[in-house]
């Protein structure tokens, strides 16, 4: 990810939509040395996966999706 002001902008919109698409996962942003790395943890124990951890926020995007997709009909549907 790159430093600059509009590229942290887009990450973080990113996350916004991540929120409102996947209302059942908690999302954060973790700077640690060297790096940033992008959290979604489900609010549900049922959900899987639990918590996903990727270096780009496109990547936990399409690891939830592919998850909603192989899920089985009671967890693809979690309440929110």
């Amino acid at each position: 990810m790159s430093s600059e002001p509009a590229d942290i902008l887009d990450e973080l919109d990113g996350l916004d939509a991540l929120r409102d698409a996947f209302p059942a996962y908690l999302f954060w942003q973790e700077e640690v040395p060297g790096h940033v790395r992008y959290v979604a943890r489900s609010r549900y124990l049922e959900a899987s996966p639990h918590t996903v951890v990727t270096a780009e926020v496109d990547e936990l995007e399409q690891a939830l999706r592919l998850a909603r997709q192989n899920a089985p009909a009671r967890l693809a549907a979690v309440p929110a």
